[in-house]
C-alpha cells in the first residue's frame, strides 16, 4: 500500500501465466471490505481457537478465504484461482495490510510501546 497525496493506493503483483502482473486499487476500504475482513477474521479465530493445529481442510479454506477477500478487494481484477496460484510472500504482505486497514488496525497499533517498563538501579522507571 502507498499513499499518493491523500489517496490510498493498494498495489499487488501476482504471477499470472508466467508473467508478473500488477493490480491497483485507488480507494480506501469500503463497508463491504470491512465486512469481508471481519468474516475472514472470524474464520481465523474459529480455526485457531480450538485445541490442536489446523487440519488440511481448514488450511485449504483459509487459502480460499484469502483469495476471495483479495479478488473482491481488488474489484475482481483477478480471479481467486489466479491469486492462489500467483501470490508470493510480497503479495501476502500487501493482502495482510489491506485486511488490517479494512479492520481498522494500523502499523502504529502493532508497534510496541516505547515505555518498556524497565526499572533502573535507583528504582525509577525508565524508557
Amino acid at each position: 500500500m502507498r499513499r499518493k497525496g491523500a489517496i490510498l493506493m493498494y498495489e499487488i503483483e501476482l504471477l499470472v501465466g508466467g508473467e508478473r502482473k500488477k493490480y491497483v486499487r485507488n480507494e480506501p476500504p469500503m463497508l463491504v471490505d470491512m465486512t469481508n475482513a471481519m468474516k475472514y477474521q472470524m474464520h481465523q479465530i474459529q480455526m485457531y481457537s480450538k485445541d490442536g493445529v489446523p487440519n488440511d481442510k481448514e488450511l485449504d479454506q483459509q487459502q480460499k478465504d484469502q483469495a476471495k477477500f483479495a479478488s473482491v478487494f481488488w474489484h475482481k481484477q483477478f480471479s481467486e484461482k489466479a491469486f492462489i496460484e500467483g501470490a508470493d510472500l510480497a503479495a501476502i504482505e500487501v493482502l495482510s495490510q489491506a485486511l488490517n486497514d479494512a479492520l481498522g488496525s494500523s502499523k502504529e497499533d502493532e508497534k510496541p510501546s516505547k515505555d518498556n517498563g524497565t526499572v533502573d538501579e535507583e528504582g525509577t522507571e525508565s524508557d
